[in-house]
């Protein structure tokens, strides 16, 4: 649904304003089969002209007529506007009401520019002496119509208030009459700005939900370093609580530094690591160009700190899909000395970030022992990965280990594959069952820090 504010002077200033809208609708449906696809409602709004700076609205468009459109046009700019047309039949029906009713008085026509631009010449058609005055706020009618006067004019041609003193002093008044044409016009550039700026917001509303769910912070600025847009995340990465900060100089908001300067600089920038307060950014700076014109410049950003959380976060939920270590030093039972000088010495090489290799008869534990040393060490909270070496054929192990991108031999897996480096990084990847350059019978293992 569409509101249409028509706001006049006084009620009833357009003349059957409210059956005309009605007919203006039954007359859309009628030419579209009766598919209407947005409702549009007329509210009229009244009050005086000198009171229009206060008003408050809620629309999707405005219709007015005269000054009243000029003085909304100056104190709105969020609601788009539309003037009702004055146009030449208006004019000279009311001047044909005028000589009517006064006889071939010289008539004063008192409006705003785009009311009354021309009026004179339509004297020879109706017969009539006229003389035009603009009017460019409403304290001026009084004054208007006191010239006027004194110009010899008899009857005043103008809005309410201006007819109202006219007729004070003894002069003769006629209202502008908005005819049925211009009414109906007003209507039809009222649906379509109406129809334009709900498209115009629909798009505004898509983008700026984008961005305040991005994980970077984005910011753009004109070339006077005028913010026109800031995001959500950029608030939050520069830790920036104030509300709305369109429209505010980057001189206000971002505070002296290496990052402000970026910001303002005429230089783009490809990933640059800068700090700003207690954080460090990686930054791009790229330009905004219109028709080959640069009008700004658009900055994204992450803070670093949060780029190695977030990468913290996805290998976890890897661990947690079952690149796991389930054992424990307390889960190896034992009796002898020798046993519990190993696990000792086990727990002191778990507490750096040294490779170990582990040699065992088959059966001994020795994956026992590597799942220990990773829960016994700093890693804990990232993945295990074990790998059986004996079942990786030679031809393979390059692309398993370290992972192959889609399309990179015949065989290869639609979108690629980790290799077991990448699935273990920041925790452990253990090697078993590898019997090359080894005494006979010995199984080693060997359990190594990944991602250091």
């Amino acid at each position: 649904m569409i509101k249409i504010k028509l706001v006049v002077p006084r009620k009833g200033y357009i003349t059957d304003a409210f059956e005309r809208f009605e007919e203006f609708n039954k007359l859309e449906e009628s030419e579209n089969g009766g598919n209407v696809s947005v409702k549009f409602v007329l509210e009229e709004v009244v009050e005086d002209a000198d009171k229009i700076g206060k008003l408050k609205l809620d629309a999707d468009v405005i219709i007015s007529r005269g000054l009243i459109t000029k003085l909304l046009k100056e104190c709105n700019e969020s609601i788009p506007i539309v003037d009702i047309p004055v146009q030449g039949i208006d004019l000279i029906r009311s001047l044909h009401d005028c000589k009517a009713r006064f006889g071939s008085k010289k008539v004063a026509v008192i409006g705003a520019l785009n009311m009354i631009y021309g009026v004179e010449n339509l004297s020879d058609i109706v017969d009539l002496p006229i003389q035009s005055y603009i009017l460019n706020d409403i304290e001026s009618s009084v004054s208007l119509v006191d010239l006027a006067a004194r110009d010899g004019c008899e009857v005043v041609l103008s809005g309410l208030s201006t007819c109202k003193y006219a007729e004070e002093i003894g002069l003769g008044a006629i209202l502008v009459d908005t005819g049925k044409e211009s009414f109906r016009q007003a209507l039809i550039e009222a649906k379509r700005v109406a129809l334009v700026s709900r498209r115009e917001q629909e798009k505004t509303k898509r983008y700026q939900t984008i961005l305040n769910y991005a994980y970077e912070g984005v910011i753009a600025i004109d070339l006077k370093g005028q913010i026109s847009v800031f995001n959500t995340a950029a608030q939050e990465i520069l830790a920036i609580s104030k509300g709305s900060l369109i429209g505010n100089s980057v001189y206000d908001i971002i505070k002296p530094g290496t990052f402000r300067n970026m910001l303002l600089s005429d230089d783009e920038y490809e990933k640059d690591t800068v700090a700003y307060q207690s954080i460090q950014l990686s930054v791009k700076k790229v330009g905004i160009f219109l028709k080959g014109k640069k009008v700004g410049d658009m900055v994204a950003f992450q803070d670093v700190t949060r780029i190695q959380e977030m990468e913290g976060k996805f290998f976890r939920k890897l661990h947690s899909r079952g690149h796991v270590a389930k054992y424990t030093f307390d889960d190896i039972l034992y009796r002898s000395s020798e046993i519990k000088r190993t696990i000792e010495t086990a727990q002191r090489y778990s507490e750096v970030d040294s490779n170990i290799l582990i040699i065992g008869e088959t059966g001994t534990g020795k994956e026992i022992f590597a799942q220990s040393i990773h829960n016994h060490s700093n890693r804990k909270n990232n993945p295990f990965v074990a790998i059986n070496c004996a079942a990786l054929p030679e031809n393979l192990l390059e692309s398993e280990l370290f992972g192959y991108a889609e399309g990179a031999f015949t065989g290869a897996m639609k979108g690629g594959k980790q290799g077991f480096f990448e699935l273990a990084h920041r925790g452990t990847i253990f090697f078993g069952r590898n019997r090359r350059n080894l005494p006979k019978n010995a199984k080693p293992a060997a359990a190594c820090p990944a991602g250091a």
